[in-house]
């Protein structure tokens, strides 16, 4: 048997032949090497990749990664070691692009005559992606969340934005939108504790409830009320593919 470029298997002894990449030229920063082959429909908790790799007697080892080479299943140490870049028999190598985007959301909160009461409400955003132009594809939710707090009469508008790839595990230019999923009472800043409760039902309704004391009531007893508002969050999400920003109701 004789491998690409005339080299025997045996001279004596049993001898591993390697591939290495370099990038080199004015763009090659744009590209980042991923080791190891997409897979799909695996059940595994993180995007994974089929890498390979051989052990001390050069016989292949499979092992499932992430797009940086890490390990997520907690079984053992990564069978690639640090400064390893050969791609093996077998072995896969991709390179991907490395351009990003950055999709920016406004929320503009509005209580109408009762501003001032609800001064304490934060509002949570879930940024989702899908490949662009594909409208018949579902949107999935990304890592990315903003929280936008303190809204006061005279700051009505908060604005964010994430830093995101452009194009997924295989090289689709992808869409994305800010959705809000989360809304949120007692909240002092932008931070939202662990046990906070979300008020925004499943149909993005929610309803937010201050206490305020009736004046007509004794000093010693005074009679209070709630004061309700509903407010229908229906979300306007921020979409950003090729073509652009445009905005719309979110599904």
């Amino acid at each position: 048997m004789a491998v690409p470029g005339g080299a025997g298997l045996y001279d004596g002894g049993r001898y591993i032949y390697v591939v290495r990449e370099y990038l080199e030229g004015t763009n090659a920063g744009n590209y980042s090497q991923v080791f190891g082959k997409l897979t799909e429909g695996d059940g595994s908790p993180y995007e994974t990749y089929e890498d390979t790799v051989t052990d001390g007697n050069g016989d292949p080892q499979t092992q499932l990664v992430n797009e940086d080479g890490e390990r997520g299943d907690g079984a053992q140490d990564n069978l690639r070691k640090a400064g390893d870049h050969f791609v093996y028999n077998t072995g896969v190598l991709s390179n991907r692009y490395n351009e990003t985007v950055t999709v920016k959301a406004s929320k503009e909160w509005k209580a109408a005559a009762f501003q001032a009461d609800f001064e304490d409400a934060a509002v949570e955003l879930r940024l989702q992606s899908r490949p662009a132009g594909d409208e018949d594809a579902a949107w999935e939710d990304t890592d990315e969340t903003l929280v936008m707090g303190n809204f006061r009469s005279e700051h009505l508008i908060n604005t964010g934005a994430a830093t995101v790839p452009r194009y997924d595990a295989q090289g689709r230019e992808l869409a994305y939108r800010w959705v809000e999923t989360g809304v949120y009472q007692d909240i002092p800043g932008e931070t939202i504790p662990g046990d906070a409760e979300n008020l925004m039902g499943e149909d993005g309704s929610f309803v937010m409830t201050h206490t305020v004391e009736n004046t007509s009531g004794s000093a010693d007893d005074p009679a209070t009320v709630d004061r309700e508002i509903v407010y229908d969050a229906n979300c306007i999400d921020m979409i950003q593919s090729h073509r652009g920003f445009s905005s719309r109701k979110a599904a």
